[in-house]
């Protein structure tokens, strides 16, 4: 897909009072008026150091690049960060929470598992902290089995653990 695609769609969002969400894979360099139309940029680690032209090996250093994003316009940044969990940093605010800890076998798709998560329960209402520990619940389950899709569990799995 195209950028210029991509910026259209955020627009429609916008203009008909959605909350858009931008998954930032693969990375590129974006025009810093993207971001005005975005609510929810999401990026893991690798793809924030290419946003942000800043290294990220940290919480820290997620943090202050997230902060840069937000300087451009961005209103949120989620940031993946693997076995450590994820990070949303607004521009008065940061929420950190911590991975739930599992024996990783396959972590393709991964963040994509995290990021549906994510967005489904925060369309469905639940405040953004409790979004974020229930997708890090989703992704743990994903990667303790092999393959993409075929690793993302369904609603009844979920309500197994």
């Amino acid at each position: 897909m195209k950028l210029e695609t991509t910026v259209e769609a955020l627009m429609l969002g916008k203009q008909h009072g959605l909350v858009t969400i931008l998954n930032t894979a693969p990375a590129i360099h974006l025009p810093s008026d993207v971001y005005q139309h975005v609510d929810v940029v999401c990026a893991n680690e690798t793809e924030l150091e290419t946003l942000s032209g800043r290294s990220v090996e940290t919480v820290e250093d997620a943090t202050l690049a997230s902060r840069d994003l937000i300087g451009l316009g961005a209103h949120q940044v989620l940031v993946t960060l693997g076995s450590k969990g994820c990070l949303l940093v607004t521009s008065n605010n940061t929420v950190y929470k911590e991975a739930v800890p599992v024996k990783a076998i396959d972590t393709t798709g991964a963040g994509d598992c995290f990021l549906g998560a994510f967005a489904y329960y925060l369309a469905s209402g639940s405040p953004v902290g409790v979004c974020m520990e229930k997708a890090n619940a989703v992704a743990a389950y994903s990667v303790q089995r092999e393959g993409t899709q075929t690793s993302f569990p369904t609603a009844a799995d979920m309500d197994h653990h």
